[in-house]
């Protein structure tokens, strides 16, 4: 990371902390995702490195979200899981601070934050330093006017166009 670049986290650490960011109750609860909206992840994950003879299982798998906010409200859990994997659990604050995670695998490390953006959407944000400066995934969950999720994830890379993958979730009631 550049100095440049510390210095910008820096300040947005401040800020967010001082904001006093808080977790979108409207986005708790189960979620299951809609295969008949959005867009499959293989545009998304093939860049990372992910052979593309595993796009049509990985497009064909129907992922379950759990999002919960924290007690204090400062921060996230989310769980999904799907058929195939056991649940993976993320939990994120929006105190502007990044923390370095693992990778399930363990093989590759990165930084996690997050931000609220107001009472329906929260961002996520996944620094991929090993890859190099300007790497990064961001997932953007907001509860749309209709009532569905939307994930919007956005894999950033230097020199390169943005990809965007769009993926729709509708609230699970009564296990339903």
């Amino acid at each position: 990371m550049s100095a440049l670049e510390d210095a910008l986290a820096t300040v947005r650490s401040f800020a967010r902390f001082i904001d006093g960011k808080r977790c979108p109750a409207a986005v708790e609860g189960v979620w299951r995702e809609d295969k008949s909206l959005g867009d499959g992840l293989c545009a998304l994950i093939a860049p990372l490195g992910v052979p593309k003879v595993f796009c049509p299982i990985v497009d064909a798998v129907r992922t379950e979200l759990t999002i919960a906010c924290d007690d204090d409200g400062r921060g996230v859990k989310i769980v999904d899981k799907t058929t195939l994997s056991s649940a993976n659990e993320t939990r994120v604050r929006f105190d502007g601070g990044e923390v370095e995670k693992t990778t399930r695998g363990g093989r590759k490390k990165f930084m996690l934050s997050a931000d609220a953006r107001g009472e329906e959407e929260f961002i996520v944000t996944c620094r991929l330093f090993q890859r190099g400066g300007g790497w990064r995934t961001e997932q953007i969950r907001k509860v749309m006017g209709d009532g569905t999720l939307r994930e919007r994830n956005v894999l950033v890379r230097p020199n390169e166009p943005d990809v965007v993958v769009d993926r729709f979730f509708r609230r699970r009631v009564d296990g339903k």
